[in-house]
C-alpha cells in the first residue's frame, strides 16, 4: 500500500515533467520559426493550404502541369525572339530604335500618367502605343527605358516593350517610349466599362500573378536580375484581347542581383491608395529587396479586389469602385491612408454573397491572404498562380487549364509571326 502511495505522486511529477518539457520545446520552435521568415511563411501557408493538396487528382494535375511546361516553352521563345533582334531581351537593334520616331504616325491620345501622355500611332500599318514625356521627367523616362531594356525581359504577361527614341517638335524635346498597343486599356478602364464572369476572373488573376512572379525571380548569373514593381495598381496593367493581362509602367521599378539592390533616382513612391501597410507607417525595410515584394504583393490584394467587385451578372454587379472608396476620397493623402489602413486596420469592403459561393470564397481567401498586415505572412506572386490552379481544378473547372494550353499555343505563333514581321521591317 504504501508502494503505491509513493508510485502515484511520481507518476504525477513525471507526467507535469514531460507536460513541460513539450511546452517548452514547442515555444522554442514558435520563437524560431517567428524570427525566421521563410519558415514562418511556410507555416502559415501549410496552415491555409495543406488540406488542398488532396482535392487535385491525377488528371488535373496533368492538365496544370501541362500549362506549365507550355509556359516555360512560352517564356522561352519570348526571350529567343529576342536574341534574334538585341541580343539582350530588349526588342529591336539600337540602330532601328534611334530612328523610330520619324517612321510612327501619331493618331489620338488614349492616356495621360504620371509623366506624360500616351498616345496610340501607326508604324508601317500596326498600331503601337507611345508613351511620350517631357523632357523635364528625362530621368524617369531614361529609368523606364532602363529596366525594359533588362536582360531578358520578356514574358506574355509584360507589356511588350519595341523601342525608345526622342524627338525635336521644335519648341522643346519630346522622349518617347514605344510598346505593343492593347485596344481594350487598362484594367481600371476595362472594369469601368465591364463585367467579368467567374472564369475570366481566375483568368485575370493567374495572368497578373504569373507575370510578377516572373518579374520578382532573379535568373542566376549575368542574366536576369529580381525586379519589383512599386507601383501596381489597375491603371498600370492591360488587358489583352483574350482577357487576360500584362504588367506595365515599369518606372519606379527596383532590381535586384547577386546581392545588390538598384532603387530609381528619384523621391516618387508608389500610388497612394495602394501603398502597403509598412511604407503608410515608416516601418518599411528600403534596403531588404523581399520588402519591396512583399508590398507588391499587398497592391495585387487590391487588384483582385476590384476584379472581384466587377465579377458576376450585369444586374447583379456593382458599378465600378477603387479600394477604400468607403473611407477615403478620390486622392487620398498618406495621413488618411495611415489612419484608413494602419490605425483603423481596415481592409475594402467584402460583400456578403462572396462568403458563401465556392468560386468567390477561394478567391476571397486568397485575396486576404495577400492583403495582411504582416508582410512575410503574405502569399507571393508564385503561391497566387498555384492557389488559382488548384482552385480551378478543384471546382472542376478544367477548361481554365484548356484555355491557358490554347492560349499559349496562340502566344508560339504569335512569336514565330512577329518575328517574321520584324526581320522584313529591318530589310525595308
Amino acid at each position: 500500500m504504501q508502494f503505491q502511495d509513493n508510485t502515484v505522486p511520481l507518476i504525477r511529477y513525471l507526467v507535469i515533467f514531460l507536460i513541460g518539457t513539450v511546452i517548452f520545446v514547442f515555444s522554442i520552435f514558435l520563437v524560431f520559426a517567428w524570427i525566421n521568415k521563410p519558415l514562418k511563411r511556410w507555416i502559415f501557408y501549410w496552415a491555409h493550404h495543406g488540406e488542398e493538396r488532396s482535392v487535385v487528382n491525377g488528371e488535373e494535375k496533368l492538365l496544370m502541369n501541362s500549362v506549365d511546361a507550355l509556359g516555360h516553352l512560352s517564356d522561352l521563345l519570348y526571350n529567343l525572339d529576342d536574341s534574334a533582334t538585341t541580343g539582350s531581351g530588349s526588342g529591336f537593334p539600337l540602330l532601328a530604335q534611334r530612328t523610330i520616331a520619324r517612321q510612327i504616325e501619331l493618331q489620338k491620345e488614349i492616356g495621360q500618367g504620371r509623366f506624360g501622355e500616351v498616345w496610340l500611332g501607326y508604324w508601317k500599318g500596326d498600331e503601337v502605343a507611345v508613351k511620350i514625356f517631357s523632357s523635364r521627367d528625362e530621368r524617369s523616362w531614361n529609368r523606364e527605358v532602363e529596366i525594359f531594356q533588362t536582360n531578358l525581359l520578356r514574358h506574355p504577361n509584360l507589356l511588350r516593350f519595341i523601342a525608345s527614341d526622342n524627338k525635336d517638335t521644335g519648341t522643346s524635346t519630346q522622349l518617347w517610349l514605344i510598346t505593343e498597343y492593347h485596344e481594350y486599356g487598362s484594367l481600371y478602364d476595362y472594369l469601368s466599362a465591364n463585367v467579368v464572369s467567374e472564369p475570366v476572373m481566375l483568368q485575370m488573376i493567374r495572368s497578373i500573378a504569373v507575370g510578377l512572379s516572373f518579374l520578382h525571380n532573379e535568373i542566376p548569373g549575368p542574366r536576369k536580375p529580381a525586379i519589383a514593381h512599386r507601383d501596381l495598381k489597375s491603371k498600370n496593367v492591360l488587358v489583352k484581347s483574350d482577357l487576360t493581362c500584362v504588367i506595365a509602367d515599369l518606372g519606379l521599378a527596383v532590381r535586384y542581383m547577386n546581392g545588390e539592390i538598384n532603387v530609381p533616382d528619384n523621391s516618387k513612391c508608389g500610388t497612394v491608395r495602394y501603398l502597403a501597410p509598412e511604407i503608410l507607417d515608416d516601418s518599411f525595410h528600403i534596403n531588404h529587396f523581399e520588402a519591396y515584394k512583399t508590398a507588391d504583393m499587398y497592391a495585387i490584394g487590391l487588384i483582385i479586389w476590384e476584379i472581384m467587385w466587377r465579377c458576376g451578372n450585369q444586374e447583379k454587379v456593382r458599378p465600378f469602385e477603387l479600394p477604400y472608396f468607403d473611407c477615403v476620397g478620390r486622392d487620398p493623402t498618406m495621413e488618411e491612408m495611415k489612419l484608413c489602413v494602419c490605425v483603423q486596420k481596415r481592409r475594402p469592403i467584402i460583400q456578403e454573397h462572396w462568403l458563401g459561393d465556392k468560386v468567390m470564397g477561394g478567391v476571397l481567401q486568397m485575396m486576404q491572404e495577400c492583403w495582411t498586415e504582416s508582410p512575410v505572412c503574405r502569399l507571393t506572386a508564385m503561391n497566387v498562380r498555384k492557389a488559382v490552379d488548384r482552385h480551378a481544378a478543384s471546382i472542376g473547372w478544367k477548361g481554365i487549364c484548356l484555355h491557358r494550353i490554347v492560349h499559349t499555343i496562340r502566344n508560339v505563333e504569335t512569336i514565330i509571326n512577329n518575328k517574321k514581321t520584324v526581320t522584313k521591317r529591318l530589310n525595308v
